[in-house]
């Protein structure tokens, strides 16, 4: 079961182009958004903010790559569903950031409903494992 409040969903992407619409199809669902240029701004606000439903993720940037936050992630105990966006989804930083706990893979560009039902998928896929844990 899918807590009653609004779903939040972390966009990290360095490109405005992909990041922006993302966002506005989010917000279309009645779904709060919130988009990151870098991981690095991500992190710093994860660790003083609440986490979001899910985590929407490309894996390639300047610094620190999507694969080394998802890691940085867990390793802080901050576990967010996350969904990789990436144009390389068979290279090995895809198959790495399944290792690191990635849910899904997805090619860019993805279209809006796909998106829409994995990020779907995702929140209940956690809030499954959640009640079960409990």
């Amino acid at each position: 079961m899918v807590n009653s409040h609004t779903l939040s969903v972390a966009v990290v992407d360095n490109d405005d182009s992909v990041s922006d619409p993302i966002r506005i199809l989010i917000e279309m669902h009645g779904w709060r958004a919130k988009t990151y240029n870098s991981c690095e701004s991500f992190l710093a606000e994860m660790r003083r903010s609440t986490l979001p439903d899910c985590l929407v993720l490309d894996l390639r940037f300047p610094q620190m790559s999507g694969v080394e936050l998802q890691r940085n992630l867990t390793k802080s105990g901050m576990i967010i569903p996350t969904i990789v966006l990436t144009a390389h989804p068979d290279g090995p930083l895809a198959k790495s950031a399944l290792t690191a706990g990635a849910l899904e893979i997805v090619t860019k560009p993805v279209s809006s409903d796909q998106l829409i039902a994995k990020i779907r998928t995702a929140v209940s896929t956690a809030s499954s494992h959640v009640e079960l844990s409990q």
